[in-house]
């Protein structure tokens, strides 16, 4: 069994990684933007948060609320930003401060390889 749940952290990590590998590509413009709210809320009484920030694109300004919650505070009302955007689609972005990082992707990878190895070892040794 800890071998599909190795694949499906494997496959999660690898996931992520080209997620954010995409961003970086297509988002090659930057400007500065500002945090509006930090967006605390509580799920299953944990604190989450879903910061929404805004930016300005050739005098178009750009209010976005992010998808993903982070468990950690990571950045706080007012604060400055570096926004990379994508030049011919503005609305597509991604927040300096808020990424994942190449921490989480590698994390996931190596939970799920672990376990993969665990069922390998445990099916030939036995």
């Amino acid at each position: 069994m800890p071998y599909f749940g190795g694949l499906f952290f494997v496959g999660v990590g690898v996931f992520f990684f080209c997620v954010e590998k995409n961003q970086r590509r297509i988002c090659t413009a930057q400007t500065e933007g500002v945090i509006l709210d930090e967006g605390l809320s509580y799920k299953y009484g944990k604190k989450r948060y879903r910061p929404t920030f805004s930016y300005l694109v050739e005098d178009a300004e750009y209010t976005i609320q992010k998808n993903f919650a982070h468990n950690t505070k990571k950045v706080s009302e007012g604060q400055a930003v570096t926004v990379f955007y994508n030049p011919s689609k503005p609305q597509q972005n991604y927040v300096f401060e808020l990424r994942v990082g190449n921490g989480g992707p590698a994390i996931f990878v190596a939970i799920g390889m672990g376990l993969i190895i665990i069922e390998l070892i445990s099916r030939f040794a036995g």
